[in-house]
């Protein structure tokens, strides 16, 4: 009979737990199709609040619609109150193809809830929008007044109510309730284990 590493049963049984904390959920932002209006200023940074992060997360990719092969960014920010906004990571600048793209971050951006997904163009923009109701997103069209520093904080002034073709991948953190719990059951099952494993021994 093949014999597995106790760290690898540990893993699989947190793995059928808690497969969610494992696994590659959409954290926010909006369905990645073909929109109607595409952004004509250039070199900016957009804001889109439509779908902010519900939960804590480590960002590993994004996608977009891309409706031309102008270079995108992708921005986290979190929000500080009114209309400013704090740029927590970013990802290299990508030249997409037209339609659906899928980008890997070369490092994991964190997100908390009430986070949201920027984009900078570096000339004009790539991702289509949709005017929609309620989803407000914000720009900057002065290249000199915003600071693409992770850590800086900028005001942003507000454009309209738009819905932008992006989102962000990522792995949802557990609550720390969730994780007690999960180490109460792996400690509980870690030691059932080994006590079956030495009581077959000594048979």
């Amino acid at each position: 009979m093949k014999k597995f590493p106790i760290s690898l049963l540990v893993l699989a049984a947190a793995l059928a737990i808690t497969p969610t904390a494992f696994a590659d959920s959409i954290i926010a932002g909006n369905d990645t199709v073909p929109r109607s209006y595409v952004d004509t200023y250039y070199n900016f940074v957009v804001i889109d609040s439509v779908n902010p992060a519900q939960t804590s997360a480590l960002i590993t990719g994004w996608n977009i619609y891309a409706a031309n092969t102008l270079p995108v960014e992708l921005l986290i920010y979190k929000p500080d109150g009114g209309d400013n906004y704090t740029l927590m990571g970013e990802s290299a600048l990508m030249t997409p193809a037209v339609g659906v793209n899928s980008f890997i971050l070369t490092s994991p951006i964190p997100m908390e809830p009430g986070d949201v997904v920027g984009l900078y163009f570096a000339s004009t923009g790539s991702v289509p929008f949709d005017y929609t109701t309620g989803a407000t997103v914000f720009h900057y069209t002065n290249p000199n007044s915003y600071d693409l520093t992770v850590g800086s904080e900028s005001y942003f002034n507000p454009l309209g109510e738009r819905t932008y073709s992006v989102d962000v991948t990522g792995l949802v953190i557990p609550e720390p309730s969730t994780l007690f719990l999960l180490g109460t059951g792996l400690f509980g099952m870690a030691g059932l284990f080994a006590r079956r494993v030495k009581a077959a021994r000594g048979r």
